[in-house]
C-alpha cells in the first residue's frame, strides 16, 4: 500500500474502481481538459502530451491528499459515511498518513521540476505562478471541504470541481484567455456536477431534487440547453472561442445522450427478464 505515494493509484483504488468508471472519467475529464488546454494555442502535440501527462500526475499527487484525508479522517465524524476503501487500508493510511502525505508532495514537486525542465527543452512556456496558485487554492478548499460537514460543502465542492477542471488550463494558457475559458469550463461540467452533488439527502434540498429529477435525463436536458446556447453565441460573435464552446457542448451532449440510451436499453432488458420469470 506504499504505492499510494504514486499519482492516481489512490484515485483508481478508491474512486475509479471499474473499467466503466475509468472510461467515463477519461471521457468527461481528460479529453475535455486536454482539448481546452491545447486547442486555443496549438503546439507540437507530442511535446504537449508529455507536459500534459506530467502536469496531470503532479496535480493528482496533491489532490489525492484531500481524498485520503476525507476517507480516513472526515468519515470518522459522520453518522453515515461513504466507505471507499477496506478497513485494512484505512488503518494503514491512518498509521502512515503523514509519510504518505509528505511523500506525495515530494513526488509532486519532482514532477513539477521535471515538467519545467522538459518545457524549457521543448520551448513551451508554462504559467507556473497561476498553476501553483490554483494548487494552493485547491488544497485550502479541500481542507475546508473535509473540515465542515454541512451545506457549505456545496460551495467547497464547486471550488474543488472548478479547480480540478481549470488548473491545467491555467498552466498552459496565457492570462487574457482565462475569462472566456473559465465560463466555458464552468458550465461544461463543474456547475452541473455541483447541482447533482447538492441533491444528496444530507443537504435536505427537496425542491432541487424534484427540479433535477432523474439525473441521467437531466444531464441530457442540461447539455441540450448548453449546446443551443453556445450555437446562439456562435452566430452572434462567430469567433474561435464561441466555435470551441459549440464543439465542447456537442461532445458532452452526445456522450450523455449515448449514456442515457444504453442505460435505458439495459433497464428494458432487466424489466423483460423479470417479466419472463414472472410468466414462467
Amino acid at each position: 500500500m506504499y504505492n499510494y505515494i504514486f499519482p492516481m493509484v489512490y484515485l483508481f483504488d478508491s474512486r475509479l474502481k471499474s473499467k466503466i468508471e475509468r472510461a467515463s472519467w477519461f471521457i468527461i475529464y481528460i479529453i475535455p481538459v486536454f482539448t481546452l488546454s491545447y486547442a486555443p494555442s496549438p503546439k507540437n502535440i507530442l511535446e504537449f502530451s508529455v507536459l500534459f501527462i506530467l502536469a496531470i500526475f503532479s496535480f493528482f499527487s496533491l489532490y489525492e491528499v484531500g481524498y485520503i484525508e476525507n476517507d480516513i479522517k472526515t468519515t470518522i465524524n459522520e453518522s453515515n459515511p461513504t466507505i471507499r476503501i477496506e478497513n485494512e487500508k484505512q488503518n494503514f493510511l491512518r498509521k502512515n498518513y503523514y509519510f504518505i502525505q509528505n511523500s506525495k508532495i515530494i513526488v509532486m514537486l519532482i514532477l513539477l521540476f521535471f515538467a519545467n525542465f522538459v518545457s524549457n527543452e521543448f520551448g513551451i512556456n508554462l504559467h507556473w505562478l497561476s498553476f501553483i496558485s490554483c494548487l494552493v487554492f485547491i488544497r485550502i478548499a479541500f481542507y475546508a471541504h473535509n473540515k465542515f460537514r454541512n451545506r457549505l460543502n456545496i460551495l467547497t465542492f464547486l471550488c474543488l470541481s472548478i479547480g480540478k477542471y481549470f488548473s491545467l488550463i491555467l498552466l498552459f494558457l496565457p492570462l487574457y484567455n482565462y475569462h472566456i475559458l473559465f465560463v466555458l469550463t464552468f458550465f461544461m461540467f463543474p456547475f452541473l456536477r455541483t447541482l447533482e452533488h447538492a441533491t444528496k439527502p444530507k443537504y435536505n434540498l427537496p425542491k432541487l431534487i424534484k427540479f433535477l429529477g432523474n439525473l441521467d435525463i437531466f444531464r441530457v436536458k442540461y447539455y441540450s440547453v448548453m449546446f443551443l446556447s453556445s450555437l446562439v453565441i456562435f452566430f452572434i460573435f462567430q469567433n474561435y472561442y464561441s466555435l470551441l464552446s459549440v464543439l465542447v457542448m456537442a461532445y458532452f451532449l452526445i456522450y450523455r445522450s449515448s449514456a442515457l440510451f444504453f442505460i435505458s436499453k439495459k433497464s428494458d432488458s432487466i424489466d423483460t427478464m423479470r417479466k419472463n420469470r414472472y410468466l414462467k
